[in-house]
């Protein structure tokens, strides 16, 4: 019980990690464009 709580906390811990990650991204892509016009 207690490994497959440790294990969901990760997989959000993850989860919440590759979000930050594209949002980054994201945002620096849009300002790539934004600085190219």
């Amino acid at each position: 019980m207690f490994c497959l709580f440790h294990t969901q906390v990760a997989q959000f811990c993850f989860n919440l990690e590759k979000n930050l990650v594209d949002r980054t991204n994201t945002h620096r892509k849009s300002r790539r464009i934004h600085d190219e016009h």
